[in-house]
């Protein structure tokens, strides 16, 4: 019970259960998930827009590494690579693509609860997002009940620490070091 209201409380695919209120992704973001990000971004807002040119990978992370030249161009695209971690993001990026997922996993339960149309045509203007779903009156919008959504962020150090301990029950490589400069 949150503000003295009654939620149905969803989660979304692939999570673990860390705690009360922690679940972390099975996997980390795959190339293709952030394609998914990045070709939605230019069917919503175009490829000349703001929003799609600051989510733009920085393939130069392979420069100066033996694998410059071939990676730059085919790590991100060649579907041999699809289910391998993205990498030449910035924590911006990242941040971005985390407000993003929220909304598209949420638009899908809402969705499958009967909550707002499974069709529309979607433009700059008229897109789901969970706070549009919320505090707005669009065509799409059925019914509006109490319902908390997962929200897809960036873990803390806390976070990664509580995440960590879970030991075996998550992927290997993740790294509890990560810092604001780094682009991963």
């Amino acid at each position: 019970m949150i503000d003295n209201r009654q939620y149905e409380v969803v989660t979304g695919p692939g999570l673990i259960f860390i705690n009360e209120n922690l679940y972390a992704d099975e996997t980390e973001t795959t190339n293709v998930m952030y394609l998914e990000f990045i070709d939605w971004t230019e069917e919503i807002f175009g490829k000349n827009s703001i929003e799609f040119e600051q989510i733009q990978l920085d393939k130069s992370i392979w420069d100066n590494t033996e694998f410059s030249g071939k990676l730059n161009e085919q790590y991100f695209t060649q579907p041999h690579f699809a289910e391998y971690p993205v990498v030449g993001i910035s924590l911006k990026q990242a941040e971005l693509f985390s407000k993003w997922r929220t909304d598209r996993v949420a638009e899908i339960l809402l969705i499958r609860k009967g909550l707002i149309k499974p069709e529309f045509t979607y433009s700059k203007d008229n897109y789901f997002t969970i706070e549009k779903y919320t505090n707005g009156n669009y065509d799409w919008i059925i019914s509006k009940e109490n319902i908390l959504v997962p929200e897809y962020i960036l873990p803390n150090k806390n976070e990664w620490e509580l995440i960590a301990g879970k030991g075996s029950n998550l992927p290997k490589g993740i790294d509890s070091n990560l810092t604001e400069n780094k682009k991963h």
